[in-house]
């Protein structure tokens, strides 16, 4: 009599159904999944409880993943990049939450910063991630978006959110005859603010790779 409480196990295979794979997608894109447990005729093998444990349904919440998956990375610019074609190479830092370990078999995702595709990666892998560790990929392809309006648009960004002003690059972009595009503040970052100098000669001391540098730290 009274409250009895008892462990319980589960195995959780989401390749196995199209559910299962939903339900993983949810977890680790931070959304909250509404779970079903429900009995079935394998249940138990005590026979007086059987028609008990096959009926049960019960409703119960499997909470987000709050912690980041994919906590750095890190580029490499080829010396074809821009060149031959827009690959570059990069490596991505896995943090595994789970106690159980993962196997990343392929990879397709799109890099976007303010609301701008800055990049695809879709390549077939074979990556395993050890639970409860971090573990750096093999190197990965990654097909840059090297259009002179998406990279002058997130300069641009980049520059207003490093505090820096715009004057120079707006004139640059101006001369090149290249047009802004749509962005977002999709990182929590204002970006239409113009930042105007008052300088007679805003180039005075202006050195376009440290602008850069100071704009992507």
């Amino acid at each position: 009599m009274g409250n009895n409480k008892m462990a319980a196990t589960s195995a959780f295979q989401p390749n196995n159904s199209p559910q299962g794979l939903q339900t993983l997608n949810e977890f680790v894109g931070g959304t909250d999944v509404l779970l079903q447990i429900v009995g079935f005729n394998g249940s138990t093998a005590v026979p007086s409880l059987l028609q008990a444990f096959e009926s049960l349904s019960i409703n119960a919440m499997l909470p987000a993943l709050n912690s980041t998956l994919l906590p750095s990375a890190a580029l490499t610019i080829l010396n074809t990049t821009g060149k031959q074609n827009n690959m570059a190479h990069v490596n991505i830092n896995l943090k595994n939450p789970l106690s159980a370990g993962l196997t990343i078999r392929s990879i397709n995702s799109m890099v976007t910063s303010h609301g701008l595709s800055l990049g695809t990666i879709q390549t077939f892998t074979n990556f395993p991630a050890s639970g409860k560790s971090t573990t750096t990929s093999p190197m990965l392809d990654l097909n840059m978006n090297l259009d002179p309006p998406t990279i002058f648009t997130l300069l641009r960004c980049l520059t207003v959110q490093a505090g820096q002003r715009t004057d120079q690059i707006d004139v640059i972009v101006s001369l090149g005859g290249i047009q802004y595009i749509s962005s977002s503040d999709a990182d929590g970052t204002k970006v239409s603010q113009k930042r105007q100098g008052n300088n007679a000669n805003i180039f005075t001391g202006f050195n376009l790779p440290s602008f850069v540098d100071a704009a992507f730290k």
